[in-house]
């Protein structure tokens, strides 16, 4: 969980841990959820399966439906976890994660007494309407690799070894899985041109970039991810949404002194949030490597 305590800490830059380290580029060699200070803690830095396999094993269960819907790739869930719903190609390697937000908890932990006051999910074009059992839900989702290739190819397990969690990052932005699925630049360098705005490094996590942000924005159109790069290359992203939800210990609930020490500028509408209704976030990491996070 966030704390509500500002500490300082320096993040180091990538040129001068490149030369400390004598390391390459950060590799997507893992996934992991949830930051915490006390990173040694089971809570934070919480490791997820990459295999459909390994997620059966650690008590996952297959979602019913097709790999091609409004979503790409079978999913797997933890009974009651909608936090980290696992993507899985045709192979059953991963291919995404996806969270989602029960209908019934939306308005209660948003903090909002009547629909006018409430954040309207279902106008905002990333949270997909979808049906997990008989729960009905708001889903956000993004893929490791190509769209086009979950459902038809998949990654071979040499590839999977080579490539890691994935190659790219997609956040599906409407009801068409491959149309609407945005890219996410790979490389630092080549934001300039993009409507990702560079906030301030976070020591243990990197720099982090929220998409179109200004101080007077309207918080209707707050667009609920972000994105997190070290040493120059993308490491991480994660999800940042209006009200407080507490239905998983995989969320984060920063406070205005927090967000202040990651985001730039920080909306209005931003910080009045964090006391009420509140904000849930979790980051989500390819890569945990000291050397990549200083």
């Amino acid at each position: 969980m966030w704390t509500a305590v500002v500490f300082t800490l320096v993040c180091v830059s990538h040129v001068a841990v490149s030369q400390l380290f004598r390391v390459s580029e950060p590799r997507w060699e893992t996934l992991k959820v949830t930051w915490g200070l006390r990173m040694w803690e089971d809570d934070y830095f919480n490791e997820l399966p990459r295999t459909a396999e390994a997620a059966e094993r650690k008590g996952y269960k297959k979602i019913p439906g097709p790999c091609t819907s409004q979503n790409l790739g079978y999913r797997y869930v933890k009974p009651g976890e909608y936090a980290t719903i696992l993507v899985f190609d045709e192979n059953g390697y991963i291919a995404g994660l996806q969270t989602a937000f029960p209908m019934s908890k939306v308005k209660k932990f948003s903090g909002a007494d009547d629909e006018e006051s409430s954040i309207p999910f279902e106008s905002i074009p990333m949270f997909m309407e979808d049906k997990i059992g008989k729960e009905k839900v708001y889903t956000l989702t993004a893929y490791f690799v190509d769209p086009g290739t979950i459902c038809w190819s998949g990654r071979t397990q040499d590839e999977f070894e080579a490539q890691g969690t994935g190659t790219a990052l997609y956040l599906q932005n409407g009801t068409n899985p491959i149309k609407d699925s945005v890219a996410v630049p790979i490389y630092q360098k080549e934001l300039g041109r993009t409507g990702w705005k560079k906030g301030k490094c976070f020591a243990t996590i990197g720099t982090h970039y929220f998409y179109n942000v200004r101080s007077n924005m309207d918080c209707n159109n707050f667009f609920p991810a972000f994105t997190v790069y070290n040493r120059g290359k993308l490491t991480g992203f994660g999800w940042i949404v209006i009200g407080r939800y507490d239905f998983s210990d995989r969320f984060e609930h920063p406070m205005k002194d927090t967000l202040n020490s990651f985001m730039n500028p920080l909306p209005f509408c931003v910080a009045d949030s964090t006391r009420d209704p509140g904000i849930t976030s979790m980051h989500v990491y390819m890569n945990t490597k000291a050397w990549n996070v200083l």
